[in-house]
């Protein structure tokens, strides 16, 4: 109900300039009004500068504000929380008429992922029932991720992307928002026209072990991994051994894959269903 009464609030504000007819009597209300807009676009703008960080550093404060505008008059706000706002963002920017569109619509999607993720609940860790592993059949055993695990692919190298753009800014090298944007368009022209003509895709994983979300990129054989131990397709969890006949065809070995997914704090428990 709170949800619904919000959305029509924003609607009748965004329905036009003004709500009150132009008269000396309606100046004030009028005013109080373009006020109150102006107010709920710069509360949109720094949520979601919070949410989808790079997005907001690589064009800057000024066409990322007027980009939520554009957004918060299209999309509304249904969501109590700010935190939970602006999920569509990455869709919207894709259909914007704004320079490398596509490339920034791949970034603002791991934004929101990371973002996601540090809001995630806590998981419980117990390592020692790795134990389990060696003692019961894999089809009674579920794998516990940690906090916020999430995978996700892309046409475009979003890690790599974002580790050029750092370090040439640490180097001195990135000097403007103009100088950003060039490397982008850069890398937007090579991999999306070019590069991924024969469908390539890059895969991700996205994971909390401490109060910051990581993300790294991992092979094709991980992604299909992960996919079905996480149940992305069937939205149920499968056990070791229900994911591992999945990936019979594939070059996929569990007994590698196990000590550096712990190295790597992805794994805080195993759990046994009979």
């Amino acid at each position: 109900m709170l949800d619904q009464q919000q959305s029509k609030l924003l609607e009748a504000i965004f329905l036009g300039n003004s709500l009150f007819n132009q008269s000396s009597d309606n100046d004030v209300k009028n005013k109080g009004l373009k006020i109150y807009q102006h107010s709920l676009i710069a509360n949109a703008a720094r949520a979601l500068s919070i949410t989808y960080a790079t997005v907001h550093s690589y064009i800057g404060k000024n066409r990322f504000n007027t980009l939520v505008a554009k957004y918060l008059k299209a999309e509304l706000k249904q969501e109590y929380d700010w935190g939970e706002f602006g999920s569509t963002l990455p869709g919207f920017i894709a259909k914007q008429e704004l320079s490398n569109a596509y490339l920034l619509s791949q970034i603002a999607k791991l934004d929101l992922a990371c973002h996601q993720a540090e809001r995630s609940k806590d998981v419980p860790i117990d390592l020692t029932t790795l134990n389990l592993l060696g003692e019961h059949d894999a089809y009674q055993l579920y794998i516990n991720f940690c906090s916020g695990i999430d995978i996700m692919q892309s046409t475009l190298p979003l890690d790599e992307i974002n580790n050029t753009i750092t370090n040439l800014t640490e180097e001195e090298k990135i000097n403007s928002l103009d100088d950003v944007t060039q490397q982008l368009t850069e890398f937007e022209t090579k991999y999306k026209f070019s590069d991924n003509e024969a469908g390539n895709l890059y895969s991700f994983i996205i994971w909390r072990p401490d109060f910051q979300a990581q993300y790294t990129r991992i092979s094709t054989d991980e992604y299909l991994w992960f996919s079905a131990i996480l149940g992305k397709e069937t939205e149920s969890k499968a056990s070791i051994g229900q994911a591992l006949d999945e990936m019979n065809e594939e070059n996929f070995s569990f007994v590698e894959w196990l000590p550096k997914a712990i190295q790597e704090r992805l794994i805080n428990s195993i759990t046994i269903q009979k």
